[in-house]
């Protein structure tokens, strides 16, 4: 099935007006963790031939979202349509199921068969799954290649695999890493802390300040991205600068104990 999926696939045609409309009102429903209003909404943009529907319905049957409950097997049938339909979130979402066995036999070669296709037509979630691939398979230069590229379109996990590689696998790409988490600041570096609940990892910090100037550069890194752990009710900027505020009195007593 997944190879005629990839044979047959042919990108969809523009959608109308009044489909794209629709579609519109439900993703803003849905980003606002609307679930059950949204879901009307989408079956309406479906019926009026936005395909992309397809790929969102299948993510309420696969998460069990709202007031349906969770089908992988329905959740499939939806992204091999989406597939068939031209969308390219189908065959990336199959070839999810597939590496992680949801409502199919689990084949990683098939997974990593239609990321790589959908990763080629330059979807990034493909091209973000495809990295985590080669990083399992320690071909990190190819997995940081991929992240790059993912994080040029975008991608916040990919910056994040990016920061994680920098920091513990010296991947030497600092002036990269130091700068996407700057620009992606909103998008990336709030969203790390506050919904991954990432560590703070002391040991990380003991060695600042340093005379090693690669140290330096990771403690600086670090310090962009702040590892304490926060909850969603907090208050992030201030937790932030609180975070940073503390750092920057750490190295200053350091400073001061050296002479």
């Amino acid at each position: 099935m997944y190879k005629e999926l990839i044979r047959n696939f042919s990108e969809y045609s523009p959608f109308s007006e009044k489909a794209k409309k629709y579609y519109k009102m439900a993703s803003d429903l849905y980003d606002s963790k609307k679930y059950e209003e949204a879901f009307p909404l989408f079956l309406i943009s479906l019926a009026e031939g936005h395909w992309l529907s397809l790929v969102t319905i299948g993510i309420y049957y696969s998460q069990g979202k709202g007031i349906i409950k969770q089908n992988y097997k329905i959740a499939r049938s939806f992204y091999e349509k989406a597939a068939e339909k031209g969308c390219l979130g189908g065959l990336c979402n199959l070839g999810y199921f597939y590496e992680n066995g949801f409502g199919v036999e689990k084949d990683e070669n098939i997974a990593f068969e239609l990321y790589e296709f959908s990763a080629n037509k330059g979807y990034r979630i493909a091209i973000y799954n495809l990295a985590t691939f080669y990083q399992k398979n320690d071909n990190i230069p190819k997995a940081v290649e991929l992240y790059k590229k993912a994080v040029e379109l975008g991608d916040t996990d990919g910056m994040d695999a990016l920061t994680r590689l920098y920091l513990y696998r010296n991947i030497g790409e600092y002036e990269y890493v130091a700068k996407k988490c700057i620009k992606l600041n909103g998008s990336y570096l709030l969203n790390i802390m506050c919904k991954r609940n990432v560590n703070w990892i002391p040991e990380l910090h003991s060695y600042w300040p340093s005379e090693d100037e690669e140290i330096n550069k990771k403690i600086l890194t670090i310090l962009l991205i702040s590892k304490y752990r926060l909850c969603s009710n907090y208050d992030y900027i201030r937790v932030l600068v609180y975070g940073i505020t503390l750092n920057i009195i750490k190295f200053l007593m350091n400073m001061l104990q050296k002479k």
